[in-house]
């Protein structure tokens, strides 16, 4: 399969070349001023890294040509994601958006609304490398939508640390849980985008993990 990969420069970027660079054949889209717009029509699927705005204007432009984008930031708005939705039930071709891929983290986004429900104290510390422009991380804002807690306090920590940390803390009178899930590798999010490959061929809709 031939994939665009838009921000082959970045860590997560990075990441995804060297481990589907002997599956695949990529397109690094950044490397000497080459545009996704010069190579949709040669790929099969485009994979996004970047920015919240070049991301958007990526997602239109393959899903108007008809060729399935996964896309791993965040910092979309609801009327961009609407948009992403019609734009993808009219062309009959998968967009899918997520601010995770690793494996531990889906697990907690999938359970722990369950759990949260039963804390009225609750907080998340995340930590990553200084060189992260954005914060809070994406991964927390949407942990904080799914708990459904909208006073959550988020703490955000950049440190020279190649670790990616996720702590939420859930206090009551009668208990406390924490939980923390550590990153020690950007290869951790590469299984799940594995089987994201696979299937987005066949999606014809958007589809939001959060």
């Amino acid at each position: 399969m031939k994939i665009a990969i838009c921000g082959s420069t970045g860590k997560m970027g990075k990441a995804f070349i060297a481990h589907f660079s002997e599956q695949h054949e990529l397109i690094k889209i950044h490397a000497q001023g080459q545009r996704l717009a010069d190579v949709i029509e040669e790929v099969d699927m485009v994979v996004d890294f970047t920015r919240a705005k070049p991301a958007f204007e990526h997602a239109v432009l393959a899903l108007t040509h008809q060729i399935p984008i996964i896309i791993g930031t965040t910092g979309f708005s609801d009327h961009q994601k609407q948009l992403l939705r019609l734009i993808s039930l009219k062309m009959e071709t998968g967009c899918m958006l997520a601010s995770n891929f690793s494996i531990g983290m889906l697990w907690i986004k999938r359970n722990i609304n369950e759990l949260s429900k039963y804390f009225k104290d609750i907080k998340i510390i995340e930590s990553h490398h200084i060189s992260k422009v954005d914060y809070p991380s994406g991964t927390s804002l949407s942990l904080k939508r799914i708990m459904k807690h909208p006073k959550l306090p988020i703490i955000s920590i950049r440190r020279d640390n190649k670790q990616v940390k996720h702590r939420i803390i859930l206090d009551n009178e009668n208990e406390q849980v924490i939980i923390e899930h550590i990153v020690k590798k950007p290869s951790a999010y590469m299984i799940q985008l594995e089987e994201c490959i696979e299937t987005i061929p066949q999606m014809h809709s958007f589809i939001e993990y959060e």
